[in-house]
């Protein structure tokens, strides 16, 4: 199993972010859903508590998903 970079990680997820457009149209409070999620998932890493991180990191991923699922039903 690869183990990657913090920087890799949050490089990925935040083009991802950039990408997808989630600054754009989204209300301000999932945006900052993400922003504090992708922090603790930085923050998990960087204590080397990797379980917690990748639980972290899905739970924000969830959110990302119910938001663009939201956005493309109400288009």
């Amino acid at each position: 199993m690869q183990i990657l970079s913090e920087s890799s990680i949050m490089k990925y997820i935040k083009s991802i972010l950039l990408e997808g457009g989630f600054h754009m149209g989204q209300p301000l409070n999932i945006w900052e859903k993400i922003q504090q999620g992708v922090s603790e998932t930085e923050r998990l890493i960087a204590q080397k508590d990797y379980n917690k991180a990748m639980i972290q990191a899905r739970q924000t991923l969830e959110v990302m998903v119910k938001s663009l699922g939201n956005k493309a039903y109400h288009h």
